[in-house]
């Protein structure tokens, strides 16, 4: 779970203002150079609990012709970040939460208490969830949401074949009248689709790469520019969604993610 501040530090590039708020951190030694990379980019780990526990690792297997990788992971039963950890923070330093769907129950509970701190202190705070698995155990977590952005692979396996149809489908199971999320759904080489809080739909196309040298992090990396582009750049939806699918886009053509910070936010 990340957490976004209402205001970007002077002097941070564009592309690494935020905090890491209630993710459980590792105090290794070894994971050390963790918290160096993230205080050196000025990322605040002030809200987030540490854990003695062994920390999960990941191997990453990258095909050099197709820029694609295979995943094997192990978390050893990491903890989960709880409700408890999340009702620490100080919730008016922020303007934006994004979430992973996982962890149901505490993660309803915590944006439960977002929505309650807004009815009570009149403070907006945007709430997005990053929606890639188990559709039937976390769907109840997107009605407390602004922004709902779900996987094209998890769309594929409820039948779902374009980003329209999975935008609609996702936007019917959200019961009553009141406001509904927006819901994006990227779609790889074919762009995104977006479908508005009042069922406008927009489609973006995706920024095509000569060469794909690594996709790991793509989505993370689309996450980000969606919300910089929404929080930082006041964008509309289909500008927003646009310059997410030029982040993305241009994630891939290299290793790791310093290259990003070369990409201008102005376009």
């Amino acid at each position: 779970m990340a957490a976004f501040p209402r205001r970007t530090p002077i002097g941070v590039a564009w592309m690494d203002f935020g905090n890491v708020a209630a993710t459980p951190l590792i105090r290794s030694d070894a994971f050390r150079v963790l918290l160096d990379d993230l205080g050196k980019r000025g990322i605040g780990t002030n809200d987030c609990p540490f854990t003695d526990r062994d920390p999960p690792f990941s191997s990453v297997i990258l095909a050099q012709d197709s820029g694609t990788r295979t995943i094997i992971h192990c978390n050893k039963d990491y903890p989960q970040t709880t409700y408890e950890d999340f009702s620490k923070i100080d919730l008016s330093q922020y303007g934006w939460v994004h979430f992973e769907a996982r962890n149901t129950p505490h993660t309803l509970k915590m944006m439960q208490s977002i929505r309650d701190y807004t009815q009570r202190t009149g403070q907006a705070i945007i709430i997005s969830l990053d929606f890639e698995t188990r559709y039937e155990q976390n769907q109840e977590l997107c009605a407390p949401c602004d922004f709902v952005v779900f996987s094209k692979e998890l769309a594929g396996q409820l039948g779902w074949k374009t980003p329209s149809e999975s935008c609609v489908e996702l936007a019917a199971k959200i019961a009553g009248n009141g406001p509904k999320p927006v819901f994006i759904c990227p779609w790889g080489s074919a762009g995104a689709g977006a479908l508005d809080a009042n069922g406008n739909y927009y489609e973006m196309s995706s920024y095509k790469q000569d060469k794909v040298v690594d996709t790991l992090g793509a989505g993370d990396s689309f996450m980000a520019g969606l919300i910089y582009a929404t929080l930082e750049g006041r964008r509309s939806l289909a500008e927003s969604v646009d310059f997410a699918n030029r982040v993305a886009s241009h994630k891939i053509t290299g290793f790791g993610y310093e290259h990003i910070s070369q990409l201008s936010s102005s376009k």
